[in-house]
Order: C-alpha cells, then sequence, then structure tokens
C-alpha cells in the first residue's frame, strides 16, 4: 500500500510538470487526477461545468469558494486548468432540479455488431456522471464487453439481469459500483440463457417493472444491446425511452441499420415508439466511401441522425485497449477533435438546447483559430521571405463544418 501511494504522488508530480509544458491541457493516461485526488470521483474541467449549465466563466470558481461546503467541491488545479469532483456536480444539479422526474432507458442497439457500440456507451455513461446524472449501467450482451471495460472480477461468478429476471435475486444485488453514481449490472457468457427463458406469450414489457425501478433511483440507465434480434433485445427495445444505433459510414453497417430499422417497425405496430438516433461513429472525412455512406444515411434516415458525428481517432483505441474512458485517458479541454465530438453528441440527445449554442460557440472559436494559426504561419513567411504571404486557412472538417454539410 506504502508503495502504491508513493507511486501515485510521483505520478501526480510528472502530471503537473507535463502541464507546465503544455500549459494548455492536461493529460491523465493513468487517471491519476480522477483516482487519486478524487478517490474514485470523476474530474470535471471547469469549461465542462460550464457548458452543461451553461454557466458564466466566473461561476465555477465562485461556487467552489462561497459554497464549497454546501456542495462538497474538492478541486485540483494545474498552471492553466482546474478540475471539480463529479459528486459535487452532482449536488449542484440537486440544488437547481425542482421536481423529480423519473430516470430514462437508453439503449444502444445495432442488428451488426463491431460498431464501437461498446465504447460510445462507456463515453456518454461517463459524461452523464460528470454531468452530474447517477447513471447505472446494464450490459444485455453476452460477450460482456461493457463489463470487460470496467474491470469487474471474476465476471462468471457474478449475477447479471439473468437472475434478476428469474427472481433468483434483487436488483441490488447483481449491482457493482464501479464509480461514484457509476453503477453496473455485468453480464457473462450464462446470459445468453436470458432469451431462452422469456416467454413470448406473457407480453413484450416483462423488463419493464425492473426497468421502472431502476428509473426511481438512476437519472439514466444505459444498456449495451447485443447484436442478435432475439427475445432479449426486443423485450429492451419496447421498454426503452431512447434507441441510439452506432453505425460506421460502410456497407457493413448500412445493413446492419436496415435490420436494426425492420425491429424498430415490429415494435412500432405493437405500439412502442421511443425515439430512435443513429449516430455515425469512427468517420473520417477523407474517404470519398465515407461520406458516401454518410450522404446515404441522411437520404434514408433524414432526422433520425445525428447531426454529430464521431471521428475516427487513435485515441478511442487506446483508451479502450487500457479499460478507460476517454476523459480518463486524454484528458484535453480543447475543441474541434473526438473528446469533443463525444461532449457534442450528449448535449444533442440530453441537452439540445445548451446544443444549439454551443455550435455556434464552436464555429466562433474555430474561426478564431484559424485566424491565429494563419496569422502566425503569415508572420513566420514574412520572416523567411521578406514579405507578407497570406495562406490558406484550409484544415480537417470541424463538427460544425459536419453538421453545416
Amino acid at each position: 500500500m506504502q508503495i502504491q501511494k508513493i507511486i501515485r504522488l510521483l505520478n501526480v508530480f510528472f502530471e503537473f510538470i507535463h502541464d507546465k509544458k503544455n500549459n494548455y491541457k492536461i493529460t491523465h493516461t493513468k487517471g491519476v487526477v480522477g483516482m487519486s485526488y478524487f478517490q474514485d470521483d470523476y474530474p470535471v474541467h471547469t469549461r465542462d461545468f460550464i457548458e452543461i449549465f451553461d454557466l458564466s466563466p466566473s461561476t465555477p470558481y465562485v461556487l467552489a469558494d462561497k459554497k464549497k461546503d454546501l456542495f462538497g467541491f474538492k478541486e485540483i488545479k494545474t498552471k492553466s486548468n482546474t478540475f471539480y469532483n463529479a459528486e459535487a456536480i452532482r449536488n449542484y444539479r440537486l440544488s437547481k432540479t425542482k421536481e423529480n422526474k423519473p430516470g430514462e432507458v437508453i439503449s444502444f442497439y445495432n442488428r451488426k455488431g463491431g460498431v464501437g457500440k461498446t465504447t460510445l456507451i462507456h463515453q456518454q455513461a461517463v459524461y452523464s456522471v460528470m454531468a452530474g446524472y447517477k447513471v447505472c449501467i446494464i450490459d444485455l450482451d453476452s460477450q460482456a464487453n461493457i463489463t470487460k471495460s470496467f474491470k469487474i472480477e471474476r465476471p462468471k461468478e457474478q449475477k447479471t439481469w439473468l437472475q434478476i429476471f428469474l427472481k433468483e435475486c434483487e436488483i441490488k444485488d447483481a449491482i457493482h459500483e464501479v464509480r461514484k453514481n457509476l453503477h453496473l449490472i455485468p453480464a457473462n457468457n450464462r446470459l445468453s440463457r436470458l432469451a431462452r427463458e422469456i416467454d413470448p406469450h406473457d407480453g413484450f414489457t416483462q423488463f419493464k417493472e425492473d426497468f421502472d425501478k431502476l428509473k426511481e433511483v438512476y437519472d439514466k440507465i444505459f444498456i449495451d444491446c447485443g447484436g442478435v434480434a432475439d427475445s432479449t433485445v426486443f423485450q429492451t427495445l419496447t421498454t426503452s425511452d431512447v434507441i441510439i444505433s452506432p453505425a460506421f459510414a460502410d456497407d457493413y453497417s448500412e445493413e446492419g441499420l436496415e435490420l436494426t430499422m425492420e425491429e424498430l417497425e415490429k415494435a412500432s405496430k405493437l405500439g412502442f415508439n421511443p425515439r430512435h438516433i443513429i449516430v455515425i461513429n469512427s468517420y473520417y472525412q477523407k474517404e470519398t466511401t465515407a461520406k458516401q455512406y454518410k450522404k446515404l444515411y441522411l437520404e434514408l434516415y433524414e432526422d433520425t441522425v445525428a447531426r454529430t458525428v464521431i471521428r475516427r481517432a487513435v485515441d478511442f483505441t487506446k483508451a479502450t485497449s487500457e479499460q478507460r474512458s476517454l476523459f480518463e485517458f486524454c484528458y484535453d479541454n480543447k475543441i474541434d477533435n473526438v473528446l469533443d465530438d463525444v461532449r457534442l453528441l450528449w448535449h444533442e440527445i440530453f441537452n439540445p438546447e445548451q446544443f444549439e449554442k454551443l455550435l455556434k460557440k464552436r464555429a466562433i472559436e474555430i474561426e478564431e483559430k484559424k485566424a491565429k494559426e494563419a496569422k502566425k504561419k503569415a508572420k513566420s513567411q514574412a520572416k523567411k521571405q521578406g514579405d507578407i504571404h497570406i495562406p490558406s486557412t484550409e484544415s480537417n472538417i470541424s463538427q460544425t463544418e459536419h453538421i453545416a454539410q
């Protein structure tokens, strides 16, 4: 234990040195900020706090100073960044909430697997906690990828939704606290039995009673559905409030979306009409094929397609391999990158009014960034050539340009 404490302190020291060299960000690849200082709570950057609640730039600092004890604020400061604990953000949210609304069930489903579904759930669930919500993730995929991403020990021995459905255990007995305000009901390969235990003659809302119990406790319940159109998936779809279908911009995902829409059409005929959102994931704008499929999705599914796209990034792969969220792996308070894509998608789904404001804000920030870069390049050229040359300001296409298209 003593050695671990020393290692953590050394990690914090080196993170501080890193931040002094790069005074625009703090990177905590090993989860140092969240795990050592905030004691298993997520760190929330000032920028996120401001944007989630649409606050003035000075408000977080005032709250952390004047209302520290009321909300339980803890903070860590570096040369250019300030982080707060997500628990304090939750307490602040509760103080602003006038009435207790039941939670909502958000299921992630695409008939074709391998589309980044689990990774996207992980990011959206973590950001929901950072936004002050209490979250539960239910792993209903017997491959148990989301369970593995949270490093649940001995998953084969854990209780799953199967035991809950069969009344072999209470819901609380299957829940694991993976972080403050982030809980998980895990999965294992035995979960595949669940579809065989569901009697279709008992109706299409057999999960509803247990989902409703969870909605009394949690603000958001994220569900990782398997890629097989079985009874487990259909019972989930008919009792969900929101269904999110991640899809790559390729023929494989397009076929998966077609099959997914067939499942949702069956549910609709039975009177179930959850909100459906298609998210273009791992998008690479330089690929002609990707552009063609993005255009096709917009033509086929129109407003169902999210305006935010999640761009391809190596950090996603690295974070997944280290079983961490992007916010722990490569925190960056810059805009116009994959981390910001995750933020914008969250706002588009759960905070639409703020989403529109952020789009306008991002457009201004990106133009300012381009102008600054152009000015810097022009100055450098002038020094080298003895005259002033105004360079092109073209760069990788931004999120606001994606949406404009």
